[in-house]
């Protein structure tokens, strides 16, 4: 549903074509997104505690969302036409969207893949909004895990870094 009001047009963007297609042939047993799984060092986030400094990483990843307002949107649709585009996201909240998470035990690697895999099963459509990205504690390896999962068209729309 698209937003109300006297100017509630004023900001869109019509999906690419590809980014659409993608959108458009996604379902229950075909995912369209992008998921990731990648390991950073975890000593220059550490707390004194021990643990992953979660609001430091929201800081910063706050601090560049302004280079890439892709990441603050969310798909919606035309009314009667059924087109997606995208709009400023008015419910857009940072802490849902980079999260910090802890695995069961043993928190191995087969571990880590089956958590990063139940993260990817949901679908990408617009319920779900622009993607999530977080880290894990309780891994057994030296580095700290940090997953992203992201819808295609971030992929494809999206050049700024962050």
């Amino acid at each position: 549903m698209l937003p109300t009001g006297d100017d509630a047009m004023a900001d869109y963007e019509r999906l690419s074509a590809m980014d659409a297609s993608f959108l458009g042939i996604e379902d229950g047993t075909c995912h369209m997104h992008v998921g990731a799984v990648m390991l950073f060092d975890a000593a220059p986030l550490r707390t004194s505690a021990g643990g992953v400094d979660i609001d430091r990483i929201r800081r910063a990843v706050h601090a560049r969302l302004h280079l890439v307002p892709r990441f603050r949107q969310r798909v919606a649709y035309v009314p009667y036409e059924g087109v997606p585009i995208w709009i400023d996201d008015d419910r857009f909240r940072l802490a849902y969207h980079v999260r910090h998470t802890a695995l069961p035990r043993p928190g191995d690697d087969r571990v880590l893949s089956g958590s990063s895999a139940a993260s990817c099963r949901s679908r990408s459509t617009a319920r779900v909004r622009s993607g999530r990205c977080g880290s894990s504690k309780g891994w057994t390896g030296t580095a700290s895990p940090s997953s992203a999962r992201r819808i295609t068209a971030w992929s494809t729309a999206c050049r700024a870094p962050i």
